[in-house]
């Protein structure tokens, strides 16, 4: 992607001016918050989304030339509905693997792969749009690995599935990128993509941020660490968070799940924000722990 722009009706910038590479035979991680604009990047690397400016190359086709020519070589997972949800599972992945080119014989012989592989057999007869919202997308994960791809685009993958499943789907994953499949993850679950990811580009208000390995985006936070604290719910604790402000500043605590705040210290300084914490929150104090800084911490500071 070269200086890639999309500007929707009204100036809303979804993109700006964004180039990247993405190798051969490697897993990259898009990591940004909702509305960060990774969808649509996505959606214009792929010829779903004309761009407003810029180029587009897909394994050698230009994109923005010819809008159909990435989508052949491409398996893509969107973040909504897939357009075969009213079929039932075995039928969608057969006519998926018949409309990309699989004969008859090996269009029926490879849904059942990925129906033992997945552990869909009790699903295998019931409409993809009639499953849970968990098997929904675990069908519709099948459904995308049709056909041996040789880059495969998954946004948010593992959205409302439980930990056995995720785990199951990153698994996948990472067969498939040692069998030298190129795999993009759009996602904005940086801990669990921290699992797969070779390397990691964040993205914020249209534009890339910050691009590299897992270890080099952490050395950015140098000689510091974690400070992760899980506040008590109820039971008139609802002034918590307030206090937890009090005692960390000038540190400025993050709430990334209700009740639960990172923050980064000084490596020097923790010592002295450790004593705040147990004395400044007593009885509002769930959990405490101090660790080594993670991708996450990476994200949520950028």
């Amino acid at each position: 992607m070269r200086n890639l722009r999309k500007v929707y009706k009204g100036g809303v910038v979804a993109n700006d001016d964004i180039s990247l590479d993405i190798r051969a035979g490697e897993v990259l991680g898009l990591l940004g918050a909702n509305g960060a604009g990774k969808t649509t990047l996505i959606m214009q690397m792929l010829g779903l989304l004309k761009a407003t400016a810029g180029s587009v190359e897909v394994l050698g086709h230009d994109v923005v030339a010819d809008a159909s020519a990435a989508k052949a070589p491409v398996n893509y997972l969107p973040q909504g509905q897939i357009s075969h949800r009213e079929l039932k599972v075995d039928r969608a992945l057969y006519i998926t693997g018949r409309l990309r080119g699989l004969a008859g014989p090996e269009a029926a012989a490879q849904p059942e792969h990925w129906i033992e592989r997945l552990d869909l057999r009790e699903m295998r007869g019931r409409a993809v749009e009639k499953l849970s919202g968990g098997m929904n997308r675990l069908a519709s994960f099948a459904i995308t690995l049709m056909v041996n791809p040789r880059l495969i685009v998954l946004d948010e993958p593992t959205s409302e599935l439980d930990p056995v499943r995720r785990r199951q789907i990153w698994d996948i994953v990472k067969e498939l990128n040692a069998d030298g499949v190129t795999v993009v993850l759009v996602t904005h679950n940086v801990l669990e993509a921290e699992r797969v990811i070779q390397r990691v580009a964040i993205v914020s208000n249209g534009s890339i941020r910050a691009m590299g390995s897992p270890g080099e985006l952490k050395e950015r936070l140098g000689d510091e660490v974690r400070l992760e604290i899980v506040l008590r719910v109820g039971n008139g604790n609802g002034n918590g968070a307030a206090r937890l402000r009090e005692v960390l500043a000038p540190l400025e605590p993050v709430e990334v799940r209700p009740g639960r705040f990172i923050t980064i210290s000084p490596r020097t300084d923790a010592g002295r924000y450790v004593d705040r914490i147990l004395t400044g929150l007593d009885g509002a104090l769930d959990d405490f722990r101090v660790a080594p800084p993670t991708l996450e911490d990476v994200y949520v500071q950028l």
